[in-house]
């Protein structure tokens, strides 16, 4: 009887100490999330990884803090460290599409060209309105095959007039040797954005 009353203590403080840690780590993990939104927010990209990896440590499958380190990395033109947080991220979240878009921008930036064309296509298929996503593809084509499956892809864009749809033509038609054509879709791409930065230097 004494040894059952014994157990029985051993076990509930067991149980006690466990949901201590576990309401502990919780609590760790939320204010050290809100620490990194407030540096991420702020622009203290510094602070705010730090902040995220103690996230990471705590938490190995929050996707948000992968997502936020890898996106500090490629904005510091570091995308082959940006690559590996945000294919953990997508690992993750892969129905996040904004995610998906920067790790495309990674592959293609470190020239893993095919890589690249496949999170695009992936993005595509998630939101076929994603224009970012179509240019990646566009810039990606080298093959005959790539550039009959992003000359497809262009045909099903909903926003003919955007001015990555005249942008991702224009790499095309440059790809396929009619510099007349692509010069003509960048002048349509600057009159739809005057501005455009990606119009000026294809011109």
């Amino acid at each position: 009887m004494q040894t059952s009353r014994t157990l029985f203590k051993i076990v509930t403080l067991a149980l006690a100490v466990a949901l201590i840690t576990a309401c502990s780590k919780e609590a760790t993990k939320t204010r050290l999330l809100a620490e990194a939104d407030n540096y991420f927010k702020a622009g203290d990209y510094d602070k705010a990884k730090v902040s995220y990896l103690n996230v990471v440590q705590l938490d190995p499958q929050n996707a948000l803090a992968f997502e936020r380190i890898g996106e500090m990395w490629l904005d510091d033109w570091a995308p082959i460290r940006a690559g590996a947080f945000l294919a953990k991220a997508n690992e993750l979240d892969p129905n996040n599409v904004q995610n998906r878009v920067r790790l495309a921008h990674s592959y293609a930036a470190t020239g893993r060209l095919d890589d690249a064309r496949k999170e695009a296509l992936k993005v595509l298929e998630l939101s076929p309105e994603n224009s970012d996503a179509l240019v990646i593809l566009s810039e990606g084509a080298r093959s005959k095959e790539d550039i009959e499956a992003t000359e497809e892809q262009l045909r099903k864009f909903p926003k003919k007039t955007d001015v990555s749809f005249h942008l991702a033509s224009a790499n095309l038609l440059f790809d396929t040797g009619d510099i007349a054509g692509a010069g003509n879709a960048l002048r349509q791409a600057l009159a739809v954005d005057p501005k455009s930065s990606q119009a000026h230097m294809g011109m």
